[in-house]
């Protein structure tokens, strides 16, 4: 499973293999062997890397990880192939203008939720409206923390790839 890692804004990727506990990860395309062994409370993992032992902590808050590592805290978001390509899109998007977010459909689909409304205060990586496109659900996150100044689709419209969706002002 592949998976794309921001840390301190540094992004890398990591492909995961499907065995349990242990095999070689890739990291930016480097392999690298892990063994692992997750908590049965889910709040750490024991590591061993190259077998070199590690024991991380860790916390989800506001869509973040909260990890700790050998006393040294780092804050790392954390996401799927999917998820890396929504975000693009619409980051992508967001760049055009310093203080407006555009956003835009990612793909053809359906509006089945909207979750903001106009003058909703919104934080980077909320939900502000799901799209489902052949037959999965895809939220949508806001790629900068600012307010909605305009909402331009209703719960139920259909919508093109790349049609404007929310505007933002931060």
């Amino acid at each position: 499973m592949k998976y794309f890692v921001r840390i301190d804004g540094k992004k890398q990727e990591i492909e995961i293999p499907d065995s349990e506990g242990k095999g070689d990860i890739l990291i930016d395309k480097v392999s690298t062997q892990v063994e692992y062994r997750i908590l049965e409370d889910l709040s750490g993992v024991d590591l061993h890397i190259d077998n070199r032992p590690f024991h991380v902590d860790f916390q989800e808050e506001n869509g973040h990880l909260q990890l700790q590592v050998e006393g040294k805290d780092f804050n790392i978001e954390v996401l799927n192939e999917r998820e890396e390509s929504i975000s693009r899109i619409i980051g992508h998007k967001a760049s055009k203008k310093s203080n407006l977010g555009e956003i835009r459909a990612p793909m053809p689909g359906l509006i089945i939720k909207i979750n903001v409304e106009n003058g909703s205060k919104v934080e980077k990586g909320s939900s502000l409206l799901i799209v489902e496109a052949m037959k999965m659900e895809n939220e949508i996150p806001s790629p900068i923390a600012g307010t909605v100044i305009n909402i331009y689709v209703s719960k139920g419209d259909a919508v093109k790839k790349g049609q404007m969706l929310i505007s933002l002002k931060t």
